[in-house]
């Protein structure tokens, strides 16, 4: 199958997606406060849509800077806990004690 066409059709999927979420939305067989219609997200996006990229841009800076600052600080203390013994036999257990922690606590 040719990518113009495959694309072709992933955008028709797109299409009769929005469209039922619209239906749905319209009949009122959810509740608009958590489930919006695709117009009313349109709508209040126009209105809002200057400052929200803002923010959106901002947030992805940091986002950015945080993971390559995570990328080079864990390669990096990985390269030395690997090559280093002596760091390695003195880091190891707090590296282990490291592995019971739920991962939700440092995530944020």
């Amino acid at each position: 199958m040719s990518r113009i066409r495959i694309i072709g059709l992933q955008l028709v999927t797109l299409a009769v997606l929005i469209g039922v979420w619209e239906l749905i939305a319209r009949a009122g067989l959810v509740d608009p406060l958590f489930v919006p219609a695709p117009s009313a997200v349109a709508r209040a996006f126009a209105s809002v849509g200057a400052t929200a990229l803002g923010g959106l841009g901002d947030t992805l800076g940091k986002t950015a800077i945080a993971y390559a600052l995570s990328v080079v600080l864990g390669v990096g203390g990985g390269l030395v806990l690997g090559s280093v013994r002596r760091t390695r036999e003195v880091l190891n257990p707090f590296v282990i004690a490291l592995y019971g922690m739920p991962k939700i606590l440092v995530l944020p």
